[in-house]
Formats: structure tokens, C-alpha cells, sequence
């Protein structure tokens, strides 16, 4: 189980490297190349496989040094390969050749070990320059490391009745050490490892209401091309500047950012911190009010594989926010921590997305 985030994505990776994908339970084949992951040498031991074109593959698997004593394609045993210095982890390695016929089944096994603990993946390729390594440059985020991702869920399960011991850090280096890995791991779950390329905003800023004491004014600016944050700005109606700044999430609120119920009211709070001194950005989470090119809940399982998922949408559209609100001339740019005043707000669900803004930005 600890590597099928790593072969679920291989699979996609397939098509990159030249494998078209298949069904659930089928390897992934072109004419050329043919991918089994380790349910697919399950299945290959017992029912057979095929290859689609007669002639001469190259035999490779992806597994960890000394894991299986041989590896049988049909009538044809594969001993693994004898390195000098073995390679730490899962790695690829090429076994051989074998002779393989389009008009009958051959049986896939593994002998001295079970997957997916010794052979993750089986590859045969009438390609003399394949090179299944080259999936991990497109999938993986770090290449130096080419074994299989490791998931402490997997063997650590918490329930409700585990106990959590808060972990103390001394001294202050070793909590930052821990702090640049919670904002890597969370960078690289959003889909934003390494970071994108900052577009323009081109924002613009119209329709301004001016309450005496408060002015509101609506927002629309671009967090990648063509792709656009709304919402509503919040200024002082008094005062020269440059004033402090908010950014204001909100929560799964009915009505988003326009919610103004005796439960909890969102422009009321935002005009409470306008009159108190405060610039305030209230911005649609996507899905919500003005942000409707895309759903909420947007992709399936194959986009979350790559990180392409609202995660990773809504924490760009918060770094730039950022930008916009230190692009504002009455807004002290210079001023771009909670420590000064420069904050977040938040209610509900935006509580999530202001700790993880808040480890990845300030």
C-alpha cells in the first residue's frame, strides 16, 4: 500500500513517456511498450498476458535490490541484476530480453518475494532507447530520491481515541528546519512546488460606494492568465495613509462573501475593520458568488494525482491577493506581517486556508 500513490501516478505518466493508458486492471500499452503495475503481475500470473506485436522485449522492473530471486516472463527466468554498489530503494533496472508471441498468453511471476513490497513494476519495450526513469523526471517532484513515496498513514493509523504529544522544538533552528518542511510539503500537495511564475494582475478596481466612514468597491484581478480573483475592497473613509491591510477568506458560508446573517456577517466585519484604520480584501473562494469559471469542487482523481485541485487554486489566489493589496498606493507595502497588523481573517473553512497562507507566505 506505501506505493500506490507513486504507481498510481506512474500510470498516468505512462502516456508522457509513450504507454497509452489502459483500464483499471489492464497494463498499459502502446504497440511498443507494455506497463504492468504489481495488480497487473497479479493478474499476469494467473490469467496470462499478451503483447500485441511478435518479437524481441526488453525486460524491466522497478524494485529494491535483492528484493526477488527471478522474475519469469513465460518460460523465460530473469535473475536481477548484480550491482557493486546497490542502489538505495526502488530504482529500474533492465533484466534481459525475451522472445514474446502476439498469439499467445505468457504468465508474469515473481519468485522469492510478494508485490508490491519487491517488484512495483514490470515494463517490456521493443524500444532499444526506452528509458522508464524518464517517468520520474515528469511525475516526481524530487528525482533524487527514485524509490517509492512513503506514507505514514499507511502504517500509522489515528482514530479517535489517539493521543496527540505537541512536539517541542529547541532550539529555535530546529523549528525552522521543521517549519521549511511543513511549507515544502504543503507547496508540494497544492501543486505549487516549485512556484509558479507570477503573472500581471491587471487588476481592476470600480463601482466605489462611499459610506462617510467606510468606501466599498469591487475587484477583479488575474492570479494566472486569464484566470480571475473577485471581490470586494474595504477602505477607510477617513485618513491619508498607508493604512494596514486584511485579507479576508471566507468560510462555506450559504452567500460566500456576501453572507450578512445574525450568525455571522462577512461585509459587516469587513466594514468594522475599515472604520477601525484597516484596507480589507474579501475575495471569493472558486466556485463562489463572482468566481465562476471553474466548480468548487473541480477535477477528478487522474487532476488530484497531478495536485491540480481547488488546494492549490485558492492558496495562489491568496499569495496574490498579497500582491494586490501591496500594489495598493494607501496600502504600507512594507508592512507584510501579522506581527504589524498586515493579517488574515477568517471564518470557517477559510481558517484552513489561513494557516497554510500563513506557513507558505509570511
Amino acid at each position: 500500500m506505501a506505493h500506490v500513490q507513486c504507481l498510481a501516478i506512474l500510470s498516468i505518466v505512462a502516456v508522457l513517456v509513450g504507454v497509452a493508458c489502459g483500464s483499471a486492471h489492464a497494463a498499459e500499452r502502446t504497440d511498443r511498450v507494455v506497463l504492468y503495475s504489481y495488480l497487473d503481475i497479479a493478474d499476469a500470473g494467473t490469467k496470462g498476458a499478451s503483447v500485441a506485436e511478435t518479437g524481441e522485449y526488453s525486460v524491466w522492473v522497478w524494485a529494491p535490490d535483492k528484493s526477488f530471486d527471478v522474475v519469469r516472463i513465460g518460460s523465460t527466468e530473469l535473475p536481477p541484476v548484480k550491482r557493486n554498489k546497490p542502489a538505495p530503494g526502488f530504482s529500474w533496472s533492465r533484466l534481459g530480453r525475451v522472445t514474446l508471441r502476439s498469439d499467445r498468453h505468457f504468465m508474469i511471476k515473481i519468485e522469492g518475494g510478494t508485490p508490491p513490497d519487491t517488484v512495483g513494476y514490470v515494463a517490456l519495450s521493443r524500444d532499444s532507447d526506452f528509458r522508464p526513469s524518464k517517468g520520474f523526471e515528469i511525475s516526481r517532484v524530487f528525482t533524487d530520491n527514485p524509490g517509492a513515496a512513503r506514507d505514514r498513514r499507511l502504517t500509522t493509523v489515528r482514530h479517535t481515541d489517539s493521543f496527540l504529544t505537541i512536539p517541542h522544538y529547541r532550539p529555535k533552528e530546529e523549528w525552522l528546519s521543521r517549519a521549511e518542511q511543513l511549507r515544502r510539503q504543503i507547496l508540494v500537495a497544492a501543486g505549487l512546488w516549485p512556484m509558479p511564475d507570477k503573472c500581471p494582475l491587471n487588476a481592476q478596481v470600480f463601482d466605489k460606494v462611499d459610506r462617510d466612514d467606510y468606501t466599498v468597491e469591487k475587484v477583479y484581478f488575474e492570479s494566472y492568465p486569464g484566470f480571475y480573483v473577485t471581490g470586494n475592497l474595504y477602505r477607510p473613509g477617513r485618513g491619508d495613509g498607508p493604512f494596514p491591510a486584511i485579507a479576508c477568506p471566507h468560510g462555506h458560508w450559504g452567500r460566500g462573501r456576501l453572507e450578512d446573517t445574525e450568525g455571522g456577517s462577512v461585509p459587516g466585519r469587513c466594514i468594522n475593520f475599515a472604520r477601525q484604520g484597516y484596507v480589507v480584501f474579501s475575495y471569493d473562494m472558486v466556485g463562489y458568488n463572482d468566481s465562476t469559471q471553474v466548480k468548487h469542487r473541480f477535477g477528478s482523481n487522474r487532476e488530484t494525482m497531478w495536485a491540480i485541485h481547488p488546494l492549490g487554486l485558492q492558496l495562489w489566489n491568496s499569495i496574490r491577493v498579497l500582491d494586490f493589496l501591496s500594489s495598493l498606493p494607501d496600502v504600507d507595502a512594507g508592512r507584510l506581517t501579522p506581527e504589524e497588523a498586515q493579517a488574515i481573517q477568517v471564518h470557517s473553512d477559510g481558517n484552513i486556508m489561513c494557516v497554510i497562507y500563513t506557513v507558505n507566505v509570511f
